[in-house]
Formats: C-alpha cells, sequence, structure tokens
C-alpha cells in the first residue's frame, strides 16, 4: 500500500511535473509576454526613430532658422549703408558747421576789424558816429538817394561850399556789403571827374546783400557790445547809448556828431567795391 500510495502519490510528481508543463506555457506566455512586451521597445525606438524627423525638423527649423540670421546679417548690412549714410550726412554737415563757425568768426573779426580802423582814422568818433559807419557798410547810399537830380543838387551844393577835407581818399567801411566812403577831395585833385564820381555814386544804390531793419538793430546790438568789449574811448557812453536807441527805433536817419564834424570835415559819398575800382582804376 505504501508503494502504491507511493506510486499513487507518483502520480502528483507527475502532475507537478505536468502542472509544471503545463506552467510552461506560462513561461512561454512570460517569454511571449516579455517577446510582446519587446515590441514597445521597438515600438519606442520606432518611436525614437519617428521623432528623429522632429529633432531632424527642429534642426531643419534651425536650418530654417540660419537665413533669419543671415537675413538679419543682410538686414545689418542692408541698416550698414543707412549708417555710411549717416557718417556721409554728417560728413555733409560737417563743412556747413564749419563754415558757420567760419563765417561768425570772420564777422566778428570784421567788426573789431572796422572799430579799430575807425579809431585809429577818428579817435573822436563818437558812439552814433560807429552807428553810421557800420549802417553805411551794410545799406550803402540808397536810403539817401531819392533821384538822380535831387543827388546830384545835394553833391554840387556840399562840393562847393567845401573847403576843408579830411587828409585820406578814401576809407573801406566794408561790412554786410562792401563799400568805400570817398573823400569828395578826390575831384578837386582831378582823380576823377564830377560826373563820373556822380555816376558811380548813383550806381551804388544797389544792394548786393539784403538785410530788414528788424535784423539790422539786433546786430546794431552786437557792434555795441563789441564797443564795449573793446572799451573805445566814448565818454558817457552808456547816457549817448540811450539817446541813440531812442532815434533808430523811431527809423530816423543818424547824422555824425558835432564833435566828429568839428573835427573831421567829412565830405564823402558812399561808393561800392565795383565801382570803386572802376573809378580808381
Amino acid at each position: 500500500m505504501k508503494v502504491k500510495q507511493d506510486s499513487n502519490l507518483a502520480l502528483p510528481r507527475n502532475m507537478k511535473v505536468k502542472q509544471d508543463s503545463n506552467l510552461a506555457p506560462s513561461r512561454k506566455m512570460k517569454v511571449k509576454q516579455d517577446s510582446i512586451l519587446a515590441l514597445p521597445r521597438k515600438m519606442k525606438v520606432k518611436q525614437d526613430s519617428n521623432l528623429a524627423p522632429s529633432r531632424k525638423m527642429k534642426i531643419k527649423q534651425d536650418s530654417n532658422l540660419a537665413p533669419s540670421r543671415k537675413m538679419k546679417v543682410k538686414q545689418d548690412s542692408n541698416l550698414a549703408p543707412s549708417r555710411k549714410m549717416k557718417v556721409k550726412q554728417d560728413s555733409n554737415l560737417a563743412p556747413s558747421r564749419n563754415r558757420n563757425f567760419e563765417l561768425l568768426n570772420m564777422k566778428i573779426d570784421k567788426m573789431t576789424e572796422l572799430i579799430k580802423s575807425e579809431l585809429e582814422l577818428h579817435p573822436k568818433a563818437q558812439l552814433i558816429d560807429y552807428y553810421k559807419l557800420f549802417f553805411q557798410g551794410t545799406f550803402g547810399p540808397g536810403h539817401i538817394i531819392s533821384d538822380k537830380n535831387s543827388a546830384l543838387k545835394f553833391l554840387r551844393t556840399e562840393f562847393d561850399e567845401s573847403t576843408i577835407f579830411e587828409e585820406f581818399d578814401f576809407q573801406n567801411i566794408s561790412y554786410v556789403n562792401n563799400f568805400y566812403r570817398v573823400n569828395l577831395n578826390v575831384i578837386n585833385r582831378g582823380m576823377i571827374s564830377f560826373d563820373d564820381f556822380l555816376d558811380a555814386f548813383l550806381k551804388s544804390a544797389e544792394l548786393r546783400n539784403k538785410i530788414s531793419y528788424e535784423i539790422w538793430l539786433e546786430e546794431w546790438e552786437k557792434i555795441e557790445k563789441q564797443i564795449n568789449i573793446m572799451k573805445m574811448p566814448i565818454e558817457y557812453i552808456e547816457v549817448q547809448s540811450t539817446e541813440l536807441w531812442k532815434i533808430i527805433k523811431n527809423g530816423n536817419l543818424v547824422s555824425h556828431s558835432e564833435i566828429y564834424r568839428n573835427t573831421y570835415s567829412p565830405h564823402y559819398r558812399l561808393i561800392n567795391a565795383i565801382q570803386f575800382k572802376r573809378i580808381t582804376c
């Protein structure tokens, strides 16, 4: 019975084996499952493979972006002319700025030179005489020439009645325009005929550079300031300035001061540079 029992018991062993055999499929299934599970790995790989294009696309996108960078460079390259243009523009402006600066310096130099010249020739000139000097160097004789007959009459009368003349024949008083004070004594000395003198005077009425009276008043302020800076020997200059401004603000013409007339006996006419060259050659 024991043996049978063992024999019977063997069955369970066989069953166990069978069970193990039966279990094998599970193992196989497990393996199969692993095999099945392997697919996701492959799929994962495939997915990665599928993702690769994305990376490639990303790279491609970067590659696509590269033109933007190139475009940016190109854009910078395109902007370069603007910078060059700016430099060129600054270069173009430079002469203008330099020119304005040069003109300003030239104007101050001319102003200073004319003041010094007047001081040398007429040291007793008063503020109103300096005003007349610069006014004539700006506007010429046009303001006093009404017509040829009047100009002829006044010139003839002054020439016939004058007995004392200044020593110099002419004075360059050029400022905004180029004019000379030409002494009537050149007619007495036979340097030029009366008619030619009158003709040159009449032809000098036209102005090359014209400015308004308002601009002129602003200019005179600068001239008067320069006269003060240079400390011209003018007594009571503040009082003279006040009286002078009353006259010029009303638009009235000014005459030489009494001191100037008594000291220098001014007898001249204003002639522009072109006519002056013609009559003196």
